[in-house]
């Protein structure tokens, strides 16, 4: 695939997270994806199923708040997609989660098979205090 196409991949793939077309997200994501989240003391990098259950927990930390998520930049190589972005979400708890992230992912035949994810940890801890289902999905 082409860079072009890669990048619209990434941009599919957030549509889909943002709308929680769980579908589409599922179709992006290779069944050997490999995501690893650089938080300190979670070594453990997710899966598929682990993604897309994650994927459903936000949602339901929203309860009917909004979630905007935009890319800063993005920039392609080869099969390598990286890209800065942010997102805000109004949460159930009645807090107001506002993140900076810098993504590197891998795709390989219009699916992304590995994700790198930086972000700042203590926001999220923060932001979804008392929300079990998303801390639960981030253990």
């Amino acid at each position: 695939m082409s860079v072009e196409a890669n990048k619209e991949t990434i941009r599919q793939m957030f549509a889909a997270q943002l709308g929680n077309d769980i579908a589409t997200y599922s179709q992006i994501l290779a069944d050997d994806l490999r995501w690893e989240i650089m938080q300190f003391g979670i070594d453990k990098p997710r899966t598929k199923p682990e993604m897309i259950e994650m994927l459903g927990a936000v949602h339901r930390s929203l309860n009917g708040g909004h979630w905007d998520k935009q890319v800063v930049s993005m920039v392609g190589e080869g099969d390598t997609v990286a890209v800065e972005a942010t997102a805000s979400m109004e949460l159930s708890n009645g807090n107001v989660y506002d993140q900076r992230y810098h993504y590197v992912y891998r795709l390989r035949d219009g699916q992304v098979c590995f994700a790198r994810e930086y972000l700042d940890t203590q926001a999220a801890v923060e932001a979804f205090r008392g929300l079990p289902t998303v801390a639960s999905a981030n253990e």
